[in-house]
């Protein structure tokens, strides 16, 4: 599910604002990114790291269009109820999605990615 998250941003990321770095990798280690959680995702905006499901939402709206549409939406959604959403899916992802193209990056997204 990461990767294809991956790829659904990237999609969106018309205007290419978006780069992407595992968080067992270098960027994420200068920028002193909590690894612990290995089922959340981290975002960094402006200084700041965002975890989690408002990591998703600042990647939408960053990425603009119905990403954006979308971000607004989910910050209508109150923060505890998008934690809650995040972690059922996080904890389910294996059996919500079967599909194994988890090891292939599309064209577009493997130059984004910062080590």
């Amino acid at each position: 599910m990461c990767k294809g998250t991956l790829r659904w941003l990237n999609r969106l990321d018309v205007k290419d604002r978006l780069y992407f770095a595992p968080l067992d990798g270098v960027t994420a280690g200068e920028w002193d990114i909590d690894t612990q959680d290995e089922d959340s995702i981290a975002l960094i905006h402006e200084g700041m790291i965002y975890r989690a499901s408002e990591a998703i939402r600042m990647a939408l709206a960053e990425v603009g269009g119905i990403g954006y549409g979308i971000a607004f939406f989910l910050k209508m959604i109150p923060l505890r109820w998008r934690e809650w959403g995040y972690r059922w899916i996080a904890q389910r992802r294996k059996t919500l999605v079967t599909e194994e193209r988890c090891g292939v990056l599309d064209e577009g997204v493997r130059e984004k990615i910062l080590e």
